[in-house]
């Protein structure tokens, strides 16, 4: 996927198209916002790696509006999941960013990359809306931050 925007880039990709896929490349411009929107009730990422050009895997948000499950085995997902009706489960696995799940099962190796995107474009407009996006986006702030707690106890 190629983002030219500088500011904001959005993709829209059926879930089917990302199950039994090994890789993904995410060019975009340094420093822009990419939003996936991916549509479907179920995504199975295995033996899969990201890989982001260009911008950071704090600016990448992955939206799964309606999935309900989410697999995820021998991975390496750089950027946020947002999939908050989704049971996640992992197994041998990296991710590199926030995680909103419904639930999640497994293991996997995590790493704190707190979503800092700006989902508003160049004309101040905010991100297209898909499903419940919005409302789940304001989850990211406090989940991060009670995540931190936890850490430091």
């Amino acid at each position: 996927m190629t983002g030219t925007d500088s500011s904001l880039n959005v993709f829209t990709l059926n879930s089917s198209m990302l199950n039994g896929a090994t890789g993904l490349n995410i060019n975009a411009t340094a420093g822009s916002t990419v939003v996936v929107n991916v549509i479907g009730s179920s995504a199975n990422f295995s033996n899969f790696q990201m890989n982001i050009n260009g911008t950071s895997k704090q600016n990448v948000l992955f939206n799964f509006q309606d999935a309900t499950a989410i697999n995820l085995t021998n991975f390496q997902f750089n950027g946020s999941i947002l999939a908050t009706k989704a049971a996640v489960s992992t197994t041998y696995g990296q991710l590199n960013g926030t995680l909103v799940a419904g639930s999640l099962s497994g293991s996997m190796e995590s790493h704190d990359y707190t979503f800092t995107g700006n989902l508003r474009n160049r004309a101040g407009t905010a991100v297209p809306e898909a499903g419940t996006t919005a409302l789940a986006l304001a989850a990211l702030l406090p989940l991060g931050i009670v995540v931190r707690a936890r850490r430091q106890k």
